[in-house]
């Protein structure tokens, strides 16, 4: 994940000698950590300021860095906020995958649980997510990036919504793409406008209040699920 360790191997400097020299890690995994720890610079920094304001030079302090390290990572700064909205992206949609997994017999506390995975990496990474959208609005290769996941997600859950129909837990009223669509949507913009601030009781209620929407939809009308 975006948020993980960034020196794969510290906890060798703790073994005892008698077990041997350290491996020597290899250029890719070095430059794998060089990009990580630039990509984590990034995203403390944007705690206080936007992605525009923020300027290499504070980046390299950050990530204790130099520029020359920086330029054989990234070309420029809209680069290294392409590697980050990856980076989101790929996580946003490995999270969401317990959903589109849920099957019948399933509770509506597990689609809760599954959803409340997804409000849990929004809000670790919600300062990702605010220079993301941000960013889409002037930089075609971000918007292009943010609707593929949204695209993405919405054939899983489009696929999702089928087998459930097929199977008999999921209203076979619905239009599986159209519904999946809407449900896609409204959950990247529900997030995006509501969720960025607020405790944890603002937070426990949007989370009951979308589980109680997607259950009604997709599930409750079917009764092949215990409500």
């Amino acid at each position: 994940m975006l948020c993980g360790a960034i020196m794969a191997d510290v906890t060798s400097e703790f073994l005892p000698a008698q077990v041997g020299p350290r491996r020597r890690r290899t250029r890719a995994e070095q430059r794998a950590e060089l990009r990580q720890r630039l990509l984590v610079a990034v995203e403390r920094l944007l705690v206080e300021q936007s992605f525009p304001e923020i300027t290499i030079d504070q980046i390299l302090a950050e990530a204790d860095v130099s520029r020359s390290t920086f330029y054989a990572n990234f070309s420029d700064k809209a680069s290294l906020l392409l590697a980050l909205a990856n980076d989101f992206i790929e996580g946003s949609l490995e999270v969401a995958a317990p959903w589109w997994e849920i099957g019948p017999g399933a509770t509506r506390e597990q689609l809760e649980g599954a959803l409340g995975a997804i409000f849990d990496m929004y809000l670790e990474h919600k300062v990702v997510q605010g220079a993301i959208s941000d960013a889409a609005g002037y930089e075609p290769s971000i918007k292009k990036q943010v609707v593929d996941l949204q695209n993405d997600a919405i054939t899983k859950l489009t696929e999702h919504i089928k087998r459930g129909q097929a199977n008999g837990f999921i209203d076979k009223r619905l239009a599986p793409a159209e519904t999946a669509g809407w449900l896609v949507w409204m959950i990247e913009r529900g997030l995006y406008t509501m969720a960025s601030s607020g405790g944890t009781a603002k937070i426990a209620r949007l989370l009951m209040s979308l589980t109680d929407i997607i259950w009604k939809t997709l599930y409750e009308a079917t009764e092949a699920l215990p409500p």
